[in-house]
């Protein structure tokens, strides 16, 4: 009798500690059941066509199956104010919607990556923003210019060999 209930405290307080707690969260292994609540929120909230997260063991980071209707940035962005929380409790590298910050160096390499594209036929191009962030600038009055992805293509083109070693330090 003594064993048995010995057992069933074991078995209460492990209960108790399994799944929710944080350091658990924290670890890429213990991401699943909180992108499962992330898609449950999400589907709550707007985003019904949602795929279920395919989630990897060692990085924390989940991807998603292409399913009609459901575009992963827009989706996101649609869900950041009511959902984005639930992300809090995996590790950074894992959530999506965590704005890491960039170092000084990589600022200004960003920064002088829009000025190339300035000068390359992207005159539009704005600047980062301080965490790094590229927000798309706003639609021009009349448009986007129908020529765009050619002028992005050039200007990539001459940008791209001289900051993306760079931006990957």
């Amino acid at each position: 009798m003594r064993a048995s209930v010995l057992a069933l405290v074991l078995f209460a307080v492990a209960g108790c500690t399994s799944g929710g707690s944080p350091d658990t969260a924290a670890t890429p292994s213990g991401s699943v059941g909180v992108w499962r609540q992330f898609v449950t929120c999400a589907r709550a909230n707007g985003q019904a066509n949602w795929p279920d997260p395919v989630v990897d063991a060692n990085t924390g980071k989940a991807t998603f199956p292409a399913v009609a209707g459901f575009e992963e940035k827009t989706a996101f962005e649609a869900v950041r104010d009511k959902c984005a929380s639930i992300l809090d409790s995996l590790p950074p590298q894992a959530n999506p919607l965590s704005r890491q910050g960039v170092s000084p160096e990589k600022l200004q390499v960003l920064r002088e990556y829009a000025q190339c594209l300035r000068e390359n036929g992207l005159p539009e191009t704005i600047d980062p923003q301080p965490d790094g962030t590229w927000p798309d600038g706003p639609e021009p009055p009349g448009g986007w210019p129908t020529d765009l992805g050619q002028r992005r293509a050039q200007a990539f083109e001459a940008c791209d060999p001289i900051y993306e070693p760079r931006l990957r330090q």
